[in-house]
């Protein structure tokens, strides 16, 4: 098709912005990343990532491997999977991290990993929390599939809190893996018609 901003034959009117959509490959028009584009609107260079998943295609340099497939509104489980995203998480300063899961959650979860692809820390939708050796931490709350934490580095390791407070979590790591970059991914296993429907970093 074709659009005509200003000129003759064009909609009298003022013009501040405009946006394209495009079906390439698709039977059906798709609809625009609107939860990704509002969240930079909001957060500005301090937004790492923000993925609805509105138009059923994964964020530009995510991967999915496994029983992960993107679909419109989530990215769906079946069995062994996970979902990588990018660009890597640079974590000197704190992270609001929010996760909304659907369906089934159990075999999901949000793990860290560092430069050398060894896992951090894992948290599950129920908001329990494990370090790089699957050693049980402690929990967060969450509730109805929506877990919410922030995310800090300190001395020796991380610190996992609640947006609202309440008593923190240390995940302890080595110096040398401080520095990042890391990389934030979902994990699935056995998670057969789990969901991940929402991600904020």
């Amino acid at each position: 098709g074709s659009a005509l901003l200003g000129g003759p034959g064009s909609i009298a009117g003022i013009y501040d912005a405009f946006g394209l959509m495009s079906a390439a490959g698709s039977s059906r028009p798709l609809a625009p990343p609107s939860y990704r584009l509002a969240s930079r609107r909001r957060w500005k260079a301090s937004l790492a990532l923000a993925e609805a998943f509105e138009d059923g295609l994964l964020p530009p340099g995510a991967s999915a491997g496994g029983g992960a497939s993107a679909s419109v509104g989530a990215v769906r489980f079946q069995g062994y999977g996970s979902l990588a995203f990018a660009p890597p998480l640079k974590l000197d300063l704190p992270h609001l991290l929010e996760a909304d899961f659907i369906g089934p959650a159990r075999g999901l979860s949000l793990v860290l990993q560092d430069p050398f692809g060894q896992r951090l820390l894992a948290v599950s939708p129920s908001g329990a929390v494990l370090d790089g050796s699957g050693t049980g931490l402690g929990s967060l709350p969450a509730a109805a599939g929506k877990l919410a934490f922030v995310l800090s580095p300190v001395r020796g390791g991380f610190r996992l809190a609640s947006p609202s407070g309440g008593e923190a979590l240390k995940i302890p790591a080595e110096g040398s893996l401080l520095s990042g970059p890391f990389t934030l991914l979902v994990e699935g296993e056995g998670a057969d018609g789990a969901a991940l429907a929402r991600l904020l970093a």
